[in-house]
């Protein structure tokens, strides 16, 4: 008990200490804004007054006399009285009944689109507070960020930034053996008046597949497949700055807070939030044969080889087969 008067004077104390240091900032005001006054009055001439509207005498465009240091401390008054008394009308109205009764809930505001945060997991950081590199992610790994290029509008789009020198790496299957996997470099360079993407395969950096977007070399790449497979195994798609990690949220995190991401007038922002029960885009991935080598095999080349298989074998009707023996040599 003896605890709870001494927390309690010691409030009391806190509280009258607050108000006098918010009595003192209010008289310091107060006399400021009488010498500012007083010396716009010196400066300019006599002070403009003009009346309220529903005043029946017209307004008066110029004082006669300066006005006196009475008058300004009833202006000076003015400013903070009608303030007080609304604010402690609408307080007594919305304790009473009535009040409550007429008060309307506001309308929410709507959010815009793109305006919730998405959630990003943690990466390690070096002790400068950077990325350790490579990045790896689900599927692939990111070697570099790049640098934002911000006087050539060709470099950024509204959904992702293009950061010349970017680099990640990706599994998928070979352009010389779809049946063999491939690791394949996606890089972004500088090609002037915009980026050049690029996607060099290890077993033939011979052959890079370039293009002036990245759908336009993966859908490059695709093409390869189908012909080193003999057939459409896999439907080109526009899935390149999948491909290339781009839109990755963790990877769109670091992008836009490198330098320069600010300048880039046509990109629409995103707000990330570093979270540890972030989703992991493993499940996701192992079914996305667009991006993942073990599901291209999968849902793709093993079933369209199959088909070839049932197609070259002989059959008869009623599901008769020939059982093929070997020939007797002499």
């Amino acid at each position: 008990m003896k605890d709870l008067v001494l927390e309690s004077a010691a409030l009391c104390d806190e509280v009258a200490r607050v108000q006098e240091s918010i009595f003192v900032a209010k008289e310091e005001r107060r006399f400021l804004l009488k010498k500012l006054l007083q010396y716009r009055q010196q400066r300019d001439g006599p002070i403009e007054t003009v009346r309220p509207a529903h005043a029946s005498a017209p307004a008066q465009t110029r004082s006669s006399s300066p006005p006196t240091m009475a008058t300004l401390g009833a202006t000076l008054d003015s400013i903070d009285k009608p303030q007080a008394k609304s604010s402690k009308k609408v307080l007594k109205r919305r304790n009473t009944k009535e009040g409550l009764a007429e008060e309307v809930p506001r309308a929410k505001r709507r959010k815009p689109a793109g305006a919730d945060k998405r959630l990003v997991a943690p990466i390690p950081l070096d002790s400068c507070g950077r990325p350790l590199f490579p990045i790896v992610l689900p599927g692939c790994k990111v070697h570099s960020l790049g640098e934002i290029v911000t006087d050539r509008a060709g470099f950024h789009c509204q959904e992702s930034l293009y950061p010349v020198g970017y680099c990640s790496s990706r599994i998928y299957a070979s352009v010389l053996n779809a049946n063999h996997a491939c690791i394949y470099t996606c890089t972004i360079l500088d090609a002037g008046t915009g980026p050049r993407f690029e996607i060099v395969a290890e077993d033939a950096p011979e052959r890079p597949f370039v293009g002036s977007s990245p759908d336009e070399c993966y859908v490059a790449l695709l093409r390869a497949v189908n012909r080193t497979c003999g057939a459409e195994v896999i439907v080109p798609a526009a899935r390149g700055a999948d491909f290339f990690a781009l839109p990755h949220p963790t990877i769109q995190n670091l992008v836009q807070s490198c330098p320069g991401a600010r300048k880039c007038p046509n990109y629409r922002w995103v707000r990330f939030e570093v979270s540890r029960s972030a989703t992991d885009e493993t499940e996701r991935l192992d079914s996305d044969p667009y991006l993942s080598y073990a599901a291209f095999r999968q849902l793709c080349l093993q079933p369209r080889l199959a088909a070839i298989a049932a197609a070259s074998e002989p059959s008869l009707p009623g599901g008769v087969t020939i059982k093929q023996e070997p020939l007797d040599t002499v």
